[in-house]
């Protein structure tokens, strides 16, 4: 049996990258041909073709082999339509939950792959053969709020075990992400946050808020810091390098804020405490007075 499938794709629901799940909502065209449901029209009042229940007739087991969880629609319910020629065509509305494995070393300037691979489940190429009629259908396709659809494309492929052919159809989604968001959202606003920590260099010693400052910058930066942590998937393998971004911010506004701690206490010292310790003099008269 010679079974044809075409995808429509209708939206993306969501890719939660943490999970790494892609939700999907999907049109499935399904046609193959039956030689033993052929008849002559004519001996039947001109009906060319009519609508039955799906169990009444075989329907090829196509499965979604990289689903994140058990479907839980029947395709019983969705009826088969037949042509006098044998045609068969079933279409079936579904919601894929699939699997995707998620890159996102370059938040938020990153792009991602998607595959949805269908194939037989009980019967392979020597019985039932697949082949996908086109590149998927976009033509109702509503775009996503975060995602950009860069490309949806299908191709056909023969895995051989034992020297028996499964044949597979794979949809590949590349999906980018819309950047604005972030940027202005994270990234802008660290920045803003991480220059206003030089401030605390500016400020008088006798003001009092130096200290209050560089603990608050630095209690900020800890809250976007947890921000993209809720955003990005748990792996050690690949680090973002928004990530790794905060984390050597922290670093500096800890340092800094630990300068100015020193700062405030040779600055209260004055001249009533000892003379500062042999080893520092020299690093700061002859190290950094040069500078």
């Amino acid at each position: 049996v010679h079974v044809v499938m075409d995808l429509a794709l209708r939206q993306i629901i969501e890719l939660d990258e943490p999970q790494q799940i892609l939700h999907t909502n999907c049109w499935l065209r399904i046609t193959w041909s039956d030689c033993r449901l052929v008849w002559n029209s004519s001996n039947y009042r001109d009906i060319n073709s009519i609508v039955v229940p799906a169990k009444k007739l075989w329907y090829p087991d196509l499965t979604l082999y990289d689903s994140a969880e058990v479907s839980s629609q029947n395709i019983q319910n969705y009826r088969i339509g037949l042509t006098s020629n044998g045609d068969i065509r079933q279409y079936v509305p579904a919601v894929l939950v699939s699997l995707c494995s998620i890159d996102v070393s370059i938040f938020p300037f990153d792009e991602q792959v998607c595959n949805l691979t269908f194939g037989m489940w009980m019967h392979n190429g020597l019985d039932v053969d697949i082949a996908p009629l086109r590149n998927a259908d976009l033509s109702q396709y509503v775009q996503h709020v975060e995602w950009r659809l860069i490309s949806f494309n299908s191709e056909r492929i023969v895995n051989v075990f034992v020297d028996i052919p499964y044949p597979v159809v794979i949809y590949q989604l590349r999906l980018q992400r819309k950047p604005l968001f972030y940027v202005i959202n994270l990234l802008f606003p660290c920045v803003l946050i991480s220059t206003i920590a030089v401030l605390g260099f500016i400020l008088p010693s006798d003001s009092g808020e130096k200290v209050n400052l560089e603990v608050t910058v630095l209690l900020s930066l800890a809250v976007f810091q947890l921000i993209v942590l809720d955003t990005m998937p748990p792996s050690s393998e690949t680090l973002p390098v928004i990530g790794l971004y905060f984390a050597a911010t922290m670093v500096m506004v800890a340092l800094s804020c630990l300068m100015t701690v020193l700062v405030l206490n040779i600055h209260f010292r004055g001249k009533t405490e000892y003379r500062a310790p042999k080893v520092l003099r020299c690093i700061i008269i002859n190290g950094l007075g040069k500078v």
